[in-house]
């Protein structure tokens, strides 16, 4: 009668003839004539004889109940500590010798898998129980089961049943028409020459699952399992791109056609650009930790969340990534000496010695700082060639200004004040060729002579004694002129700035707004003392003051 591991837990006692009974290595069988076995005899087959020295360190020697082949067995202490077909059981070996140890269940069965009538006869310490008349293992989820299994309701509980294919099904893999598949999220998830396919039937859950198939993509349906991605030359792309920043390790590129007919901008490689984690255009607001080897974190300072990584020292524009182009940008860095008229020296770790500052060299003497050479991004009013050009910031496309010069610039409404630079700008058809409304500078262009308030985008459009600032209010830039002295005497202190006046020499800006002369610092030596930079554009009553140089 077949017994439970539980019963079998009983104490077993043996004879001294147990104790001596050999190893599951077989001899030579022994003939049933006058030969006599030189081992043990059991059931006419001649076993050789079992010696507790030649055991691993522990076992024992143990007859086998369902055989009667005597074997070395491991000692155990619970019945967990047993494999699959054997039970942990008292061995009595003789006086005062006894023990627990794994021993083979009788008749070779497990109580897995076999017929029953009752969960006692099934391996219950184990998780089996009697179901639907056979001994089945119990689960939860199919990573309960083996190979090839199912975790699937059988009478009243879930246990482990055989499935249509010999998937892992614990490792998310389904059977479909036979063959063992991978679910996916996204076509990422799928190797090359494959796309995830949605509302896929599977034998084994009769639902529809998501499948990587072999196969190229024929419309934008099918590359819905991930979102942004249109069908483009029979791959499934991300479309949905507005700056080069929104494709890993790639580029965003412009007037790709999807499958359904549709003009969208698309990710795709780049050969020889560095788009890699921490290159071109990834976020530091960390710093230069942020960065990969190689590049820089350009920014106003830790914790600025617009800062980006780039590489310094480049000499042309063709040295930086798409939608980057190669300025001269002032930094923070001093000069061991007094190299530079109005930078003061400094000493110690870091500061730049002389014989790398003058013309063609790492740094230049700049109006309040070193200069040197950075790709930056080609924001509102940088030149361009084509919408790639300007997609290092978001939306942005390359238009006609107003004085016919291809800028980078943003479509815009003429009914709204929607553009860069505040009250800086216009909205108007000023591209014929393209027909569309973009934002252009009231000046008549980007780039001035270098005066007062005229507008500018980068330090090199302002001249030597001059510097390109930007509003913190409205991102305007426009230039600063350190070479135009000004003089508050006789005049009251601004009521919007009260380390400055209005007027005291200084020019009108190009929108007609009287500058701010700075003749009321407390520090002299102030580089900006006397000085006239930018005006008040807000002119609305009871209105917090922002530095520009036009109305609003």
């Amino acid at each position: 009668m077949q017994q439970s591991i539980s019963r079998l837990a009983a104490s077993l006692k043996f004879t001294a003839l147990a104790a001596l009974l050999g190893s599951v290595v077989l001899a030579a069988g022994c003939s049933s004539g006058d030969e006599k076995c030189g081992g043990v005899e059991v059931d006419g087959q001649c076993y050789a004889e079992c010696q507790d020295s030649l055991c691993v360190e522990g076992n024992r020697c143990v007859p086998a109940l369902d055989t009667g082949v005597p074997g070395c067995v491991p000692p155990c202490g619970i019945q967990d500590d047993c494999s699959v077909g054997t039970n942990c059981v008292n061995v009595n070996f003789g006086t005062n010798d006894s023990g627990l140890f794994c021993v083979a269940l009788l008749g070779g069965k497990t109580g897995q898998n076999e017929e029953c009538s009752t969960s006692d006869q099934c391996d219950t310490r184990r998780g089996w129980e009697c179901a639907d008349g056979t001994c089945k293992k119990l689960c939860e989820e199919p990573a309960d089961c083996e190979k090839g299994e199912l975790c699937q309701p059988v009478g009243n509980v879930m246990a482990c049943v055989a499935g249509p294919c010999d998937c892992d099904f614990g490792a998310g893999e389904h059977c479909v028409s036979g063959e063992c598949v991978t679910t996916c999220t996204s076509h990422a998830d799928c190797a090359d020459g494959e796309l995830c396919n949605t509302g896929v039937t599977a034998s084994d859950t009769d639902a529809a699952i998501n499948t990587c198939m072999p196969g190229p993509c024929t419309s934008n349906a099918a590359c819905d399992i991930q979102p942004g991605y249109h069908c483009i030359d029979s791959e499934c792309v991300q479309a949905e791109c507005v700056e080069h920043s929104n494709c890993e390790g790639q580029i965003c590129k412009t007037g790709g056609t999807d499958a359904d007919g549709g003009t969208v901008n698309f990710c795709a490689d780049a050969p020889g650009e560095k788009r890699g984690q921490g290159q071109y255009g990834t976020a530091c607001p960390n710093g230069a930790a942020d960065c990969a080897e190689g590049f820089l974190c350009y920014g106003r300072g830790e914790g600025d969340v617009y800062s980006y990584c780039t590489e310094f020292d480049c000499t042309q524009d063709s040295d930086c990534g798409s939608g980057f182009h190669c300025t001269r940008i002032r930094v923070g860095d001093d000069p061991c000496e007094d190299t530079c008229t109005g930078i003061p020296a400094a000493s110690g770790a870091g500061c730049i010695a002389a014989s790398d500052i003058g013309d063609g060299k790492k740094y230049e003497c700049g109006a309040l700082n070193l200069m040197r050479n950075a790709c930056t991004k080609n924001e509102y009013c940088n030149e361009c060639e084509t919408d790639e050009d300007c997609l290092g910031e978001a939306n942005q496309i390359c238009a006609k200004g107003p004085d016919g010069t291809k800028q980078c610039t943003v479509t815009c409404d003429p009914g709204t004040d929607a553009c860069p630079w505040g009250a800086a700008s216009e909205c108007k058809v000023f591209d014929t060729d393209r027909g569309v409304a973009t934002c252009g500078h009231k000046f008549g262009s980007c780039k001035g002579t270098g005066q007062g308030c005229e507008p500018c985008v980068d330090d090199g459009d302002c001249g030597a004694q001059g510097l390109c600032v930007d509003s913190s209010f409205t991102g305007e830039k426009y230039c600063v002129d350190l070479s135009l002295e000004c003089d508050c005497t006789g005049l009251p202190k601004s009521g919007d700035i009260p380390q400055a006046c209005k007027g005291g020499g200084c020019p009108e800006t190009p929108g007609g707004l009287q500058m701010y002369c700075f003749g009321y610092l407390n520090d002299p030596s102030n580089p900006l003392n006397n000085k006239c930079y930018g005006a008040n554009s807000n002119t609305k009553p009871l209105s917090s003051p922002q530095m520009g140089c036009y109305p609003n």
